[in-house]
């Protein structure tokens, strides 16, 4: 990135703003060789994906408790699942698994 100083920026403002724009890097400004500002081009940032479809989704029912239907889960889950249903209220077993 290219740096400029201070007194030359002034001196140049209007100019290296369109400079800047129009080849998209930006300009380090320095005061005494030391780095104090940067000059960017405007980039639109992306939208955020949070709330990005807010208002476009129903709920059909409720998410929280359990549907009722059975379904099958590998080994580990249904030892899980099974557990839970043999001891409810309390927490899930911790797994006995050693990370990989």
């Amino acid at each position: 990135m290219k740096s400029i100083e201070a007194s030359e920026f002034e001196a140049r403002c209007l100019r290296l703003i369109d400079e800047v724009a129009e080849s998209g890097e930006g300009l380090v400004i320095t005061k005494d060789g030391r780095p104090v500002s940067k000059l960017l081009p405007y980039r639109e940032l992306p939208k955020s994906p949070f709330g990005l479809h807010a208002g476009d989704t129903e709920l059909l029912g409720d998410v929280v408790e359990p549907t009722g239907q059975r379904w099958k889960a590998e080994p580990s889950i249904a030892c899980c699942v099974a557990s839970r249903e043999a001891h409810p209220g309390q927490d899930l077993p911790t797994s006995k698994r050693t990370p990989r």
